[in-house]
């Protein structure tokens, strides 16, 4: 397939005109009859909506049709956008509204772990973005549940699986499995295991593909809990164990569900083993 240029990506939503993809957010979001609370100064604001509303409830979709419009788009704005936009632009093309109205243009800002920070990778960014998009309550149980399905699924899958009809940018991409949600770790651990440097056209190219599969697995997951209400997550036996001490219960220094060992692989020599399942 060849690139989806701004006619096409309007014509796929059903739009024309100038300016990005999107112009304003979905009437369907916004109350008729907004609350009203007081705020500090003394004046008052809207109150915000307490859960997802009726008009942004999921839909199910074809998680191979997004993967593949989100391969067409990702030139257009990299990672987040990409895996966001074949989510967002697969609803429009079957659902309308709300979901055509959708501001993709903000989403370019987490290409290459956020504005090139190198920070989280914006395939989970953007994904996390939708889940959070669907399930918007106050408890963030579903929600949570979720997002740390995609991390471990990022971390620990052999990515790129995607393999798009028509490759634009090279041909064969050898995949491997990034051990961390982080740009920079996952990128590196690629590059050294094929050889190829941050900055070529294979390495564009396998976040191209890997945009793909977020955004396929992101549909697959809400598809898979709006049949079945099912969110589960596992934390990994490393993470467990670690967190085990230097979590709430203990040392109490840290906060997170990623895979320590791949940073901190070299402990102390006083420090307890990690005993890791299969070794």
């Amino acid at each position: 397939m060849k690139n989806l240029n701004r006619r096409k990506a309007l014509t796929y939503l059903g739009l024309f005109g100038g300016g990005t993809l999107v112009g304003t957010v979905g009437t369907g979001s916004i109350p008729e009859e907004p609350q009203v609370a007081s705020n500090p100064s003394g004046g008052a604001y809207p109150v915000p909506a307490m859960a997802t509303p009726e008009s942004w409830q999921w839909k199910p979709i074809d998680p191979l049709e997004a993967a593949r419009v989100a391969y067409e788009i990702y030139p257009q704005g990299s990672c987040s956008y990409s895996v966001v936009g074949g989510i967002l632009l697969t609803l429009a093309k079957y659902y309308g509204e709300p979901y055509r109205s959708f501001p993709l243009h903000m989403m370019r800002y987490g290409r290459v772990g956020i504005a090139q920070w190198g920070t989280v990778c914006g395939v989970f960014n953007g994904g996390a973005a939708v889940i959070g998009l669907f399930h918007g309550e106050v408890s963030p149980t579903v929600r949570e549940a979720l997002i740390s399905e995609l991390g471990t699924w990022y971390e620990s899958a052999t990515l790129p699986e995607f393999r798009p009809e028509k490759p634009e940018w090279a041909e064969t991409i050898e995949p491997c499995v990034a051990g961390s949600v982080l740009c920079h770790v996952s990128v590196t651990k690629w590059c050294q295991a094929t050889g190829f440097d941050a900055y070529t056209v294979e390495k564009k190219e396998r976040c191209r593909r890997i945009s793909a599969d977020g955004a396929r697995k992101t549909a697959e997951l809400l598809n898979r809990h709006a049949a079945e209400a099912r969110a589960t997550f596992t934390i990994s036996d490393g993470t467990h164990q670690c967190v085990s001490c230097h979590g709430e219960k203990e040392l109490k220094d840290i906060r997170g569900l990623m895979n320590c060992n791949v940073c901190h692989s070299t402990l102390k020599p006083d420090h307890p083993k990690i005993e890791l399942s299969g070794q």
